[in-house]
């Protein structure tokens, strides 16, 4: 990961890189092609470091054929973790909270030394209790910057452009009212404030003046954990029409009969080796369902 900080991924491999570039013009550019693609939007330390996958990126031999998604149940579990970490604290807090009450209320010493020693107890039961709230918090805020970490270091988003700043919407002033406040060294002072209400569009506004509501986002390309998708998509001789994004999949009923395909997507960079995206689009091009004829075999 140090390396990758100094020499993203997305960079080594990027569409213009000397590798991709000399490798693709090995293309006969006249001969029919289909790609398919892949997009990780949670990657999660890319499912941390690729656990389900396997010992080694390409060593399947634990996994059945086309049966690589077992990944997904990271992101469940982490997701589970962060609610579990979030009930912790609202647990601890009110513990704290009791412990509090009672030190309060055991402020008269009536017994000198057995006063002291209950208080002092009482303070090591909240200091505890406070600890846990704050590594709790912290496992929180990981937990959430976790994604933006990882897509930070494979080049996904480029820290020089972190955030820029988008429209997410338009206050709408109908109209103003004055208030009156006590300040200190000042006394009760009147104010003006807008009256409005959040919409959409600057169209949808029924009041005389409309403030943009701004947020930050941030800047990032799409990838598959590893590449980006414009390196995924840039095979040379390859139209358009037939680069497909891996997003479906077979549905079978619970006698084994297919049933139809469904959409399913965020496949990572090493799932596409042994995922069932995969399984469908390998489908989609010996029966030449929306790829060149040129792919479409008689089925045996």
């Amino acid at each position: 990961m140090s390396k990758g900080q100094q020499a993203p991924m997305t960079q080594q491999y990027g569409p213009n890189a000397k590798y991709v570039t000399h490798t693709m013009n090995y293309s006969n550019v006249n001969m029919p092609k289909a790609l398919f693609y892949a997009e990780e939007s949670d990657p999660i330390l890319f499912k941390i470091a690729t656990y389900m996958i396997g010992p080694s990126a390409s060593d399947f031999v634990h996994y059945s054929r086309f049966g690589a998604n077992d990944d997904q149940q990271i992101e469940k579990g982490v997701n589970e973790l962060r609610g579990k970490l979030l009930a912790d604290i609202k647990l601890h807090q009110k513990e704290a909270e009791k412990i509090r009450k009672k030190i309060n209320r055991t402020n008269i010493p009536i017994v000198g030394l057995a006063y002291l020693l209950t208080k002092k107890s009482k303070l090591n039961q909240l200091q505890i209790q406070e600890e846990a709230i704050v590594a709790e918090k912290e496992a929180v805020e990981f937990i959430e910057k976790v994604n933006l970490m990882y897509k930070t270091i494979i080049g996904a988003i480029d820290i020089r452009r972190l955030f820029k700043r988008e429209i997410d919407g338009y206050w709408c002033v109908t109209g103003s009212k004055k208030i009156k406040k006590t300040l200190p060294y000042k006394g009760k002072t009147t104010f003006s404030i807008d009256i409005k209400h959040r919409v959409a569009s600057r169209d949808l506004c029924d009041g005389n003046l409309t403030i943009p509501i701004y947020k930050n986002v941030s800047v990032e390309q799409s990838t598959g954990a590893v590449l980006s998708v414009k390196s995924q998509k840039g095979f040379p001789g390859c139209h358009d029409r037939y680069k497909l994004l891996l997003n479906e999949v077979r549905e079978y009923n619970s006698n084994n009969a297919f049933i139809g395909v469904r959409q399913q997507s965020d496949v990572n960079h090493i799932q596409m080796l042994n995922c069932w995206q995969t399984d469908e689009a390998l489908r989609r091009i010996y029966e030449g369902r929306g790829v060149p004829v040129f792919f479409k075999l008689r089925e045996k």
